[in-house]
């Protein structure tokens, strides 16, 4: 099953580097023009132009501050060279710099480290030392050498963990995230999974990656224009682009499980975050349904005393909650009537089918969340989510349509026979003077700013009243 979820938009150069020659420069904006929501970014296979002295000035920088930094954000990587490289010192070798660190693990070639540990230990330095980071966003060699992929693999990568763990820096070079406002809190974990890297996740959280580190900058909210918002987390980050395996070792490692009832800066689990990526096309909303199914399985199974689909978000609202107000009908269907057969999931399910004869079916719903008796509940959001798409069709779906109908013939109809006499009824006949003025004046002006219209008679007139 194929995501529809598009891969995520790396770009190609380090935010206040210093701008090469304008026909450098000129490669360069390519790469940012190609920075597209949901486009692909090919930074990381550019060629690297020689340095020299007149690379000191140029148009890059120029085009870097006359974009909007709102609409177009610093990019995440590059492999441009935009500094003069080290001189090489007289009678000597090069001494390892965050420069060379970078070129090997863009590169990908692990020959070039050779050395690295005995220059470490020599000198008192550790791969988190500020001189081997980049001084505008805080990003490691490690960090470089996964936004460098190729085929799957980077060689330098063992290495790096390796020189790391031999000088006692494992679990913070490991966890080291970006520091810009942009891309802060993404570590190597958020990338590996986003470059679908499966080994190197295993990899990570075995060494003692942070299953529950936040990527929450401002590429990664949901007003960004030019970002991809899915949660924070590793494990919304693995739900939304789809890679169930990933999701499954995150949850049942013997390492260090993630934590699906944790939330983001929004509030939102990774059950909020599928409902929020969901697009009601046929396609998108199986691949959906099977991964929200999938992890809350998963979860009862190692902790069913948490109810993971009853957590709200910072709006107060529930997963369920969530899609009604966003108009997710294709979920929210899904939802209404999952029914697990399986007697240690049975209790998840919210259908459960009595019996079946031919055409004819019994079916118990489960109604939490559902009637008007409980606060902000499905049918209160509905009825009164004018700017909500699907309202009728959503009203239409069971139980909401047998609940309607049930409240229907039950009282509703007498309620609406009685309102429509009294609308019928003179109303001076029961006011005096200045207070029949004032009424109607007040009716005028009320039938002023929300004059009715065909859909709020059959929807708003006709649903309000079962409330």
């Amino acid at each position: 099953m194929t995501s529809s979820v598009p891969p995520l938009c790396f770009c190609d150069a380090p935010p206040g580097a210093a701008a090469p020659s304008p026909a450098a420069s000129s490669g360069a904006a390519a790469g940012l023009s190609t920075m597209e929501k949901g486009g692909k970014g090919n930074g990381a296979d550019q060629e690297e132009p020689e340095s020299g002295p007149d690379q000191e000035k140029g148009g890059l920088l120029s085009l870097l501050q006359s974009e909007n930094s709102e609409t177009a954000p610093a990019p995440m990587d590059s492999n441009v060279l935009l500094s003069r490289p080290p001189r090489r010192p007289a009678g000597g070798s090069t001494p390892f710099t965050r420069e060379k660190l970078f070129t090997a693990a863009s590169q990908g070639d692990a020959a070039q480290l050779h050395g690295l540990l005995d220059f470490l230990q020599l000198h008192r330095k550790r791969l988190t030392s500020p001189e081997f980071k980049d001084e505008s966003n805080g990003k490691t060699v490690l960090l470089k050498a996964f936004l460098n992929l190729k085929d799957g693999r980077n060689d330098t990568i063992e290495v790096l963990m390796d020189i790391a763990e031999k000088t006692l820096d494992s679990e913070s070079f490991i966890n080291a995230a970006y520091t810009d406002p942009s891309y802060k809190g993404q570590t190597a974990l958020h990338v590996a999974i986003e470059r679908r890297a499966l080994h190197y996740v295993e990899l990570l959280v075995q060494k003692g990656a942070d299953v529950q580190a936040k990527a929450s900058g401002t590429f990664f909210q949901r007003n960004a224009k030019l970002g991809f918002y899915f949660g924070e987390l590793p494990l919304s980050l693995a739900a939304c682009t789809n890679q169930p395996e990933v999701v499954s070792f995150l949850l049942e490692n013997p390492h260090r499980r993630a934590d699906p009832t944790d939330r983001d800066s929004q509030g939102n689990t990774v059950l909020h975050m599928l409902v929020e990526i969901a697009d009601d096309s046929a396609e998108n909303t199986e691949t959906v349904a099977e991964m929200y199914d999938k992890i809350l399985v998963l979860h009862h199974k190692l902790n069913s005393k948490v109810q993971l689909e009853s957590m709200q978000n910072n709006e107060g609202l529930t997963p369920l909650k969530l899609a009604v107000k966003l108009g997710k009908i294709g979920l929210f269907r899904h939802m209404l009537n999952r029914e697990f057969v399986a007697e240690e999931t049975r209790q998840l399910s919210r259908k459960l089918t009595e019996w079946v004869y031919g055409p004819v079916h019994s079916s118990l719903y489960d109604m939490s969340d559902m009637d008007t008796d409980e606060n902000n509940s499905v049918l209160e959001i509905i009825v009164f989510g004018s700017e909500i798409p699907n309202r009728p069709e959503m009203l239409q779906i069971e139980p909401l349509r047998s609940l309607l109908q049930d409240k229907w013939q039950r009282f509703a109809s007498k309620l609406f026979l009685l309102n429509f006499l009294s609308y019928l009824l003179n109303p001076g006949r029961l006011h005096h003077g200045g207070v029949l003025q004032k009424r109607r004046t007040g009716e005028i002006t009320i039938f002023r700013r929300n004059p009715p219209n065909i859909s709020s008679l059959f929807t708003d007139g006709f649903t309000e009243i079962l409330l």
